[in-house]
């Protein structure tokens, strides 16, 4: 049998070591917790901001859960047109900027909108970034790291939603409940659109190292 310790400390080795890797875990750490945050307080926002009740707070999830779908079936006509640096920047920025709109809104109608939206552009993230590490990681290694990767999500997913009850709870000493409920959205809002620019010059800067070595 093989020594389970030893494998999972290789793959976080690897990760580590990585310059590459090591940025891609950061960003999806990053990703998780301020999804974690908003997710914390969600039934909260739908009750309280958007008044509705818990058959309209289904209909909202339902919603999403098409989003999803469509995404899932969007997603490789979406790989054939745009390179996966393309689209996985591009699906944190409109990740970002829709959950800001979320946070801007107290109308039930946009926000269903909106989560359609957000939960197709999250479907794209997800099948980008495993497409990047399938391509980035040798085949050997490729069970390890993806298990670092789940590893680093289940434990801040787990920080997050503590997180996100903290933040309504402090933000409600200072301003109103609904404000506080939004602040979740609007906080996430301006951590993707940041994750997402830096992200694209860390991935330029990959490309250009990279071609240097190919030329030397």
């Amino acid at each position: 049998m093989k020594n389970w310790k030893r494998e999972m400390w290789s793959g976080i080795r690897y990760v580590y070591h990585d310059r590459f890797l090591r940025g891609l875990a950061i960003l999806s750490v990053t990703i998780t917790l301020m999804y974690s945050i908003i997710l914390a307080t969600q039934i909260f926002f739908v009750r309280d901001v958007l008044q509705l009740d818990a058959f309209a707070f289904g209909i909202l999830i339902s919603i999403a859960t098409i989003g999803s779908i469509v995404g899932s079936q969007a997603v490789a006509y979406m790989r054939k047109r745009w390179s996966t640096k393309q689209l996985i920047i591009s699906s944190i920025l409109c990740m970002g900027i829709i959950y800001g709109v979320v946070g801007l809104t107290t109308n039930a109608y946009m926000v269903g909108g909106l989560y359609f939206c957000a939960a197709f552009f999250i479907i794209v993230y997800n099948v980008t970034r495993s497409s990047i590490l399938q391509r980035s990681v040798p085949n050997e290694m490729l069970g390890r790291v993806g298990s670092v990767f789940r590893f680093l999500s289940f434990g801040i997913s787990a920080i997050g939603t503590l997180l996100g009850g903290l933040l309504v709870r402090v933000s409600e000493t200072t301003f109103d409940r609904v404000f506080s409920l939004q602040l979740p959205y609007l906080l996430l809002s301006l951590i993707y659109i940041l994750s997402a620019l830096i992200f694209a010059m860390k991935m330029q800067n990959h490309s250009e190292s990279q071609q240097r070595h190919i030329n030397a």
